[in-house]
């Protein structure tokens, strides 16, 4: 018997946890996730006191006390048109306290006096700041010290934009080496620098020091900046095929192709010129009549000679040789101008003597060492080569056949 009133009384016990649990589910839980939901969404909290407001006793008075959503909103229509009629300094302390309360209400504050007065809204904002920032004087210094420091590199940008890319070059080497700039500095600097020039800079550094650089650069901006220079490597590596190319061509179809920008850039010219044959080099200069082509031509490969050998010892020799071509090829055309009138036997008289002679050459030694040979066959292919189709062909006829022949296939040769 005393077994089984045991058993009935821990029946009883487990009887009443369950019905507590369930108690706790069904009351407890919905009013943990109401108290929730309450406290974080302000549009079911405003239509939640509608409801609450109607209960009896001292829950129905404390929900009436609480203001709606229409009374919260002209509350604060009053703080507002309150705050605009203070002066900025006192506003702004007032602000300041509720910001840091809430957060929210501090927005719709601003807000609101943004909408009754833009100008004054913005006056305390500024003060706001203002305030704040002379909270921490050393930051604020630290943060004058960064900005004077980036202007500098800016202005620095500036001045060597200026530069010629020979003497910018040498001035960054020689700031880097003698540890007058840092290299995280320099990296800024160059960073500031339209992208053309700045490629142009690190082109013809040394791979150390462009590497050096390039760590202070984002991974996006660094592969950006690698890529770019592969490929310029790998265009001047063009060129200078092409340069070698060319230097077999006949002068005179060059002209067109590299006597002007159409085909190629300025910098990509002084590429080819530069190492190609100075007497070539020489001879299709002189056949170019832009004069302004020319002197921006001979300027950049100036500039390149001096950035990649740190002297010019091209350009002088390159002078001698367009000096010569140019006085030859005046000679020439006054010379046609002089036979387009006499009959073509006579031409073909003075062609053969010309063409036969084999002591009228003419020596003449660039500064380089290099020598420019010029004889008389080399005047009369030039000349006959002046002269129209059909001159040339009635010349030939009265020329011996053998003769004819030679002379035919030096029109047709590379000069």
């Amino acid at each position: 018997m005393s077994g089984d009133k045991k058993v009935k009384e821990k029946s009883g016990l487990s009887t009443f946890k369950i019905i507590g649990i369930v108690v706790s589910v069904f009351t407890i839980m919905p009013l943990l996730i109401f108290g929730a939901i309450y406290s974080t969404n302000k549009t079911f909290q405003y239509n939640a006191n509608k409801y609450l407001k109607e209960a009896p006793g001292m829950v129905g008075q404390y929900f009436e006390s609480i203001p709606t959503k229409e009374e919260r909103e002209a509350q604060k229509d009053m703080v507002a048109n309150y705050f605009n009629t203070l002066d900025v300094n006192t506003v702004s302390d007032k602000l300041t306290i509720i910001q840091q309360e809430d957060e929210e209400l501090y927005s719709d504050l601003i807000k609101k006096m943004i909408s009754i007065d833009k100008e004054k809204a913005n006056h305390v904002l500024e003060n706001m700041r203002n305030k704040n920032m002379k909270k921490d004087i050393l930051l604020a210094t630290i943060d004058e010290i960064d900005n004077t420091k980036e202007n500098s590199l800016r202005d620095r940008a500036k001045y060597y934009e200026n530069l010629s890319t020979a003497n910018l070059v040498n001035e960054i080497k020689s700031q880097i080496e003698n540890k007058e700039v840092t290299y995280e500095d320099m990296a800024k600097t160059i960073e500031y620098m339209k992208e053309k020039d700045a490629l142009g800079i690190l082109e013809n550094l040394e791979k150390t020091q462009v590497d050096k650089f390039l760590q202070y650069y984002d991974p996006e901006k660094k592969i950006k900046f690698l890529n770019e220079l592969a490929k310029m490597k790998n265009k001047k590596e063009e060129l200078l095929k092409y340069a070698k190319i060319y230097n077999a061509e006949n002068g005179e179809n060059l002209v067109e192709i590299i006597g002007n920008t159409k085909k190629y850039k300025i910098n990509e010219l002084s590429t080819i010129y530069r190492n190609m044959d100075v007497k070539k080099s020489g001879e299709v200069i002189a056949l170019i009549e832009d004069k302004e082509f020319i002197y921006e031509l001979l300027n950049q490969m100036k500039n390149d000679e001096i950035l990649e050998n740190n002297e010019d010892t091209l350009t002088p020799s390159l002078m001698e040789a367009i000096k010569i071509y140019t006085d030859y090829n005046e000679k020439i055309g006054e010379l046609e101008r002089v036979y387009s009138k006499m009959a073509e036997a006579d031409i073909a008289n003075i062609i053969e003597k010309l063409y036969t002679n084999r002591n009228g050459e003419k020596t003449f030694q660039l500064e380089n060492g290099q020598v420019i040979n010029i004889s008389d066959k080399d005047i009369a292919i030039s000349l006959l080569g002046r002269l129209k189709q059909q001159t040339i062909g009635n010349v030939l006829a009265n020329l011996d056949t053998s003769l004819a022949s030679d002379i035919s296939k030096g029109l047709a040769l590379p000069n």
